[in-house]
């Protein structure tokens, strides 16, 4: 029997499934009434620790793209997540939660200047699980003079350091180039080899993740 989120709100009582994620990522909800909710619901024989939910997209080997990873609400685990498009965090970053409408939750870098807008009684703790066989997309900004053997050179520097392109946004001004990028890295530690790495392209004035 699958058992989804929305079944396991509705059997504890709560309205909308949004309040029972909120209660349940601030630890609010005893893990014991969890497993008994979810012993209830599956049935005899059929004990879980947490209930089933399937991810808004299923992890993926580091071969292949992935935008979502093993993230960790704090008092449920397996919960729906997706990294914030806003800051795109990277393990081991400190991350927090936001309980979205419809949505899951969405996580958050915890020093990102949009979560000082959220609504506070909404925000979840959150932590990396295991994410070591995961990769994450992940926003960089260069600023360069314009030549000819710019985006080439980048390139050169990201096949080296084994990292994937998903993307490239031009944009020249004059003799400048902004070149807006979008990796596939590791971890935290990945992204700042490969950064130190583009700055040592000749020609470039600045690296930085947007």
């Amino acid at each position: 029997m699958s058992l989804s989120i929305e079944k396991l709100a509705a059997y504890l009582g709560y309205i909308r499934t949004d309040d029972f994620l909120a209660e349940a990522g601030r630890g609010d909800i005893r893990q014991r009434q969890l497993q008994e909710a979810v012993r209830a619901l599956r049935g005899p024989g059929k004990v879980e620790t947490a209930p089933d939910a399937t991810p808004l997209a299923p992890p993926r080997r580091r071969d292949a793209p992935a935008d979502r990873g093993g993230v960790l609400v704090v008092g449920v685990d397996r919960l729906l997540t997706v990294p914030a498009r806003c800051c795109k965090p990277v393990p081991p970053e400190r991350i927090v939660g936001f309980v979205t409408r419809g949505r899951g939750v969405s996580v958050h870098r915890a020093g990102c200047s949009n979560v000082g807008r959220l609504d506070p009684a909404r925000l979840v703790p959150a932590q990396w699980g295991n994410a070591s066989s995961l990769s994450f997309a992940v926003d960089v900004e260069i600023e360069a003079v314009s030549r000819p053997t710019l985006a080439r050179e980048v390139s050169d520097v990201l096949a080296r350091d084994q990292i994937r392109l998903l993307a490239t946004r031009p944009t020249v001004h004059g003799t400048q180039t902004r070149l807006r990028i979008t990796l596939e890295i590791g971890d935290l530690g990945h992204l700042r080899r490969v950064l130190a790495h583009l700055r040592d392209v000749p020609g470039v004035a600045r690296v930085g993740r947007r």
